[in-house]
């Protein structure tokens, strides 16, 4: 009998069971080389970015995919001929190795012929460029290299070094077991505890002029289907909605009639504005929730920029105190929507309403007369300096939002609740199950934390030069982690550029607070 025959063959439920656990080990070891090569290589990390709406998402160009495909088949067809006829001689590898650089030479000649096919050469190898910029097809052919060539490089090991057998699988899952734990293991507790309530408390009332506020958020009627536009004729040239400018006198006489016109279509509007006036605070009771509802912005700026053009009508028509009259809700709401704001969105919508409101009280006492009552009255509504505090608080109601958000949310759930991915995006479900290896949710919140305090520092003492640096710092000391990968790349798309949001809150701060003094000033 022939020997072979004799030898007794596995059972095919072995057989099957086998090739199972060896698929989930390769996966699961690939998952771990993903995270090394995600840590190591920037146009890897940028690529898989890309997926969750942080930068330009990636596309996956069918020539690159052709590419990295006999890329691949290229691999295997090498190591096929060494499992077939492995070289036994010096001189016999010399001449293996010969033809196969010959081969690639072969194809790299023939990419040289068709110029589309050589640009596509750069993404197969963008994984190695630090400085690399990736366009969109490229990050799309990265991502398919991430996702094939790590499980292919796995099983051309198991199968070279014979690793296949089920002692070598069980030492496989018991270094993926400690690595999965290494990667799980989360801090034990919050350091920087700040919730929503501890930031911006609410008081008596304050749901009442909420609920008024929120007639105008993004999923209430009167926020979600507010239509208003303004002609286009009247966005032409230079001064539009800009009372610095000094072709803002020649820009609101011409367009007059269109101005006033809009300003009585908009008067729905500016009566809820005069009613959330009547409120001595108004409250802000939004949750802790990335998909929590903010006020729209559209009728809140159509409504300030056209009560400024009136007021400054007004002023041409030499009725200055009408004017401030005009000017004063938009202040005084302005200023009672700051103590309370929790989220960033509201707090800046108020400094923008209240820095050109300043701009155009400062048009109108060039070019009319204001009583005394009325510049006090003015005055009066300047009152008060948020200063270094306000300043801080820039930064410590983004990380209160974030303190406040469930620890034990699921990954998948938590991005999909935001607004970095769709509600049904195919990443949920698999980040839910990987979540515990890829996020660690208290470790991110503490980053973040460390972070946001050394920014409020910054932003008090007014050192805007140091906070980009400071920041890039922070993301680049992230992205180079093995561990809690998803974390960082939540932190690399929450944290947004912050320079340019102090500068113009300090700038205004010196207008506002100048503007007042020239007021007083002139009272008798």
């Amino acid at each position: 009998m022939n020997p072979a025959e004799a030898a007794p063959r596995p059972h095919l439920g072995m057989a099957v069971l086998r090739s199972l656990a060896l698929v989930g080990l390769t996966l699961g070891l690939s998952l771990v080389i993903d995270l090394v090569l995600l840590a190591l290589v920037p146009a890897a990390r940028d690529a898989f970015a890309g997926l969750f709406g942080w930068s330009t998402r990636p596309e996956f160009d069918p020539v690159l995919v052709v590419e990295l495909a006999l890329f691949v088949l290229f691999v295997l067809f090498v190591v096929a001929i060494l499992r077939r006829s492995p070289p036994r001689s010096w001189r016999s590898r010399i001449l293996f190795g010969l033809a196969t650089l010959t081969l690639g030479v072969g194809a790299l000649v023939l990419a040289a012929c068709v110029p589309r096919v050589l640009d596509g050469f750069r993404s197969l190898f963008a994984l190695l460029g630090g400085n690399y910029t990736l366009h969109w097809g490229e990050s799309g052919a990265v991502l398919v290299a991430l996702a094939v060539l790590p499980p292919l490089a796995v099983l051309l090991v198991i199968q070279w070094g014979r690793l296949h057998t089920w002692r070598w699988i069980a030492r496989g899952y018991l270094a993926l077991a400690a690595v999965g734990v290494y990667l799980a293991i989360d801090d034990t507790r919050i350091n920087h505890p700040l919730t929503m309530e501890e930031n911006s408390p609410s008081f008596p009332g304050a749901d009442q002029s909420y609920a008024v506020l929120m007639r105008y958020g993004k999923q209430h009627p009167l926020g979600r289907d507010f239509r208003f536009k303004a002609p286009d004729r009247i966005y032409g040239g230079p001064g539009v909605f800009s009372p610095d400018a000094k072709e803002w006198s020649d820009w609101l006489t011409r367009n007059r009639a269109d101005l006033e016109a809009d300003w009585r279509e908009l008067a729905p509007v500016w009566a809820w504005w005069n009613e959330l006036n009547a409120f001595d605070r108004i409250g802000d009771l939004t949750p802790a929730r990335l998909d929590a509802e903010i006020i729209t912005f559209q009728p809140i700026r159509s409504v300030s920029q056209h009560a400024c053009a009136i007021a400054s009508l007004q002023a041409l028509d030499g009725h200055g105190d009408e004017a401030f009259a005009t000017l004063l809700p938009l202040v005084e709401v302005s200023r009672k929507l700051q103590p309370s704001a929790r989220y960033l969105v509201r707090l800046m919508i108020a400094r923008v309403v209240q820095r050109m409101a300043v701009s155009t009280a400062d048009f109108v006492v060039k070019h009319a007369e204001v009583s005394p009552a009325a510049k006090s009255r003015f005055a009066a509504a300047l009152a008060g300096d948020s200063g270094e505090a306000g300043a801080r608080k820039i930064f410590s109601m983004e990380y209160a939002m974030l303190n406040g958000i469930p620890a034990d949310l699921r990954l998948g759930d938590f991005i999909a609740a935001g607004t970095f991915a769709d509600k049904d995006s195919m990443w949920r479900r698999p980040l839910n199950f990987l979540g515990p290896v890829l996020y660690n949710p208290r470790h991110t919140l503490n980053r973040y934390g460390e972070l946001t305090a050394e920014l409020e520092a910054l932003a008090a003492h007014r050192e805007t030069d140091k906070i980009d640096p400071r920041m890039e710092s922070f993301i680049r000391e992230e992205n180079r982690r093995v561990k809690n990968r998803m974390g960082s790349v939540l932190l690399g798309g929450m944290v947004p550029s912050y320079r340019k949001l102090v500068e113009s809150y300090w700038k205004f701060e010196d207008e506002r607070s100048a503007f007042r003094s020239r007021l007083v000033a002139a009272l008798p």
